[in-house]
């Protein structure tokens, strides 16, 4: 059974997983942060329904274009990946 105290924990870990990931800067800021979602699953009890797969990588630097214009507007060098 799982006690308040222990749910506290939990989410005070989820937290500073959290906390970690929005500290960040620069390239360790990209969207693909395997190790910040499998720290989160392990700590919310967690598993994969199906193994990861990446699209293909004209694919992927869209997206990665995509997040940069919109997390970063004024900086934005997305051009480069169209």
């Amino acid at each position: 059974m799982v006690t308040e105290l222990d749910l506290e924990k939990r989410m005070e870990r989820v937290y500073d997983i959290v906390q970690g990931y929005v500290d960040r800067q620069g390239h360790e800021r990209c969207w693909y942060l395997p190790e910040l979602f499998d720290a989160l699953a392990k700590e919310l009890d967690i598993s994969a329904r199906h193994p990861a797969e990446l699209p293909p990588i004209e694919e992927f630097c869209r997206g990665c274009a995509k997040y940069q214009a919109t997390q970063y507007p004024t900086k934005s060098n997305s051009d480069e990946w169209r």
